[in-house]
């Protein structure tokens, strides 16, 4: 089971008020080039089987992730699935 995430207070109310956090993360591989990982934390008022719901309707998340190009489920082994996700670049406009 995946471990819950702990919020500090200001977070939190970050959080409440709608605000969208976003973390970056560099990770140096074995090569010497590097990966960065994005997460990005918002606060829903739903259950967590209607967030699932949501989150695994993958035909449709160009109608909320504007800055998707593309989204294919690559493999499912029960209830996990392997997703590739193309996006324009974030925060950049053109």
């Amino acid at each position: 089971m995946a471990k819950m995430i702990e919020f500090d207070s200001i977070a939190r109310e970050k959080l409440k008020k709608g605000e969208i956090l976003i973390y970056e993360k560099a990770v140096q591989n074995p090569d010497g080039s590097q990966k960065v990982f994005f997460v990005a934390k918002i606060y829903m008022n739903a259950k967590p089987e209607e967030v699932w719901k949501v989150m695994r309707d993958y035909d449709k998340f160009e109608e909320f992730m504007p800055k998707l190009r593309e989204c294919k489920v690559l493999k499912k082994e029960g209830a996990t699935y392997y997703v590739r996700y193309e996006t324009k670049v974030l925060w950049v406009e053109a």
